[in-house]
């Protein structure tokens, strides 16, 4: 057998942390029958995520920067079986899932944050292709397949869960195998990206990065509540998932080419999406229908898809070796704010209603794309900025 390169093995890992990440995501229609969790309940759940994540990020990808990939990477690849153990218990306990999905959080947060930079230095290319589309991979296909577990075979709060600790079991050893890329610097001191590259992040990526796991929270998490009991729920839940987010693996594609025609197209393709993409949801939250729900998934996956590859692509060209772990968790950071959108939606809905809070969602993406549309009239796209020795422009 030939020997994998350490891109793949390390594509493996990061594509078991996302099917670990988003495997909780169907079974939360069993949650909601098992111990009578309300539609604000499963979104706290959901976003329990975040309080793990971010902190993750911010720390993570900042850390690798400083004492390298591997030592800060694989502990938290370890503890990602944990997680899932935990999820587990769960099944028996209440509170283990809020712990469970904060852990989940915690290892991606440092995962997808130094993880995806370790795997873009192991790139003969440096393309960010490869790690979007690993975690994008694992995010699709980890809840189809506890989906259709949980709904075919016994015992669906423990069995849908054995999957992501095999694939663990299989990418750990490769994972350990994988060379450190980063340099270590005397004294592990840290590097921060210049003014001229905060600014420009603050400008162009805190904007976009919220939608891309915003819009998919919303579709997997708000919308199913809104529908009546229906056969092998589970299931449905699973394969809207995965069709939401494997129309988001499929555009990426379209997306690199977008970026590759002009810097920035794939960000406002991804934003143009969101706007119908949120419009649509709160039409389909007043008005249920099978073409609806099916228009929904596909507009928002395609705003996850698009955002994901033009917040990566935007991200690497403003980073350095110096800085780009620390800028790719800035990024995942900002994008998993959105995992938060789901509560927010099922508590703001309370006073004002679900298609009002989500055409609210479409009007601030209306105005993030026209934002950056009046940027590009004006030429602003990077023009005038002075930035570090192997800084790219945007």
């Amino acid at each position: 057998m030939r020997r994998l390169s350490d891109e793949s093995r390390l594509s493996l890992a990061l594509f078991g942390v996302g099917w670990g990440a988003n495997q909780f995501t169907p079974l939360l229609v069993v949650y909601r029958t098992r111990f009578g969790l309300s539609a604000a309940m499963l979104g706290a759940l959901f976003g329990c995520y975040a309080l793990g994540l971010i902190p993750g990020l911010l720390a993570g990808g900042p850390l690798s920067d400083a004492r390298g990939r591997k030592p800060v990477v694989l502990p938290f690849l370890v503890l990602s079986v944990l997680a899932t153990g935990v999820l587990i218990a769960g099944s028996v306990w209440e509170p283990a899932l809020a712990i469970g999905r904060v852990i989940a959080g915690l290892v991606s947060g440092v995962v997808f944050g130094a993880g995806s930079a370790w795997l873009l230095e192991t790139s003969p290319t440096r393309n960010p292709k490869r790690a979007a589309l690993a975690v994008t991979a694992g995010f699709c296909l980890g809840p189809l397949v506890a989906g259709l577990v949980a709904d075919v075979l016994p015992w669906p709060t423990i069995v849908p869960y054995l999957p992501h600790l095999f694939l663990m079991g299989v990418a750990l050893p490769g994972a350990f195998a994988a060379r450190e890329t980063a340099t270590v610097r005397a004294h592990h001191q840290r590097i921060p990206p210049s003014p001229e590259v905060r600014r420009l992040f603050r400008r162009r990526i805190i904007p976009l990065a919220p939608y891309i796991f915003a819009s998919v929270g919303v579709t997997l998490v708000v919308l199913p509540t809104r529908f009546p009991v229906l056969p092998h729920r589970v299931a449905l839940v699973g394969l809207m998932t995965g069709i939401t987010l494997g129309a988001g693996a499929l555009i990426q594609r379209f997306g690199r080419r977008l970026e590759a025609s002009g810097a920035g197209r794939a960000a406002r393709a991804g934003l143009l999406s969101a706007v119908f993409g949120w419009a649509l949801a709160a039409w389909t939250a007043a008005f249920p229908s099978f073409p609806a729900v099916l228009g929904t998934m596909l507009l928002m996956g395609a705003a996850y898809g698009l955002c994901l590859v033009g917040g990566m692509e935007e991200v690497g060209r403003m980073a350095s070796d110096t800085t780009r772990g620390t800028l790719v968790g800035w990024f995942y950071a900002w994008a998993y704010v959105g995992f938060g959108a789901p509560f927010l939606v099922s508590w703001l809905g309370r006073f004002a209603g679900d298609s009002t809070v989500l055409l609210g969602g479409s009007a601030i993406a209306l105005l993030a794309w026209s934002h950056r549309m009046w940027e590009l009239r004006r030429g602003q796209s990077g023009r005038g900025e002075r930035l570090q020795p192997g800084e790219l422009r945007i």
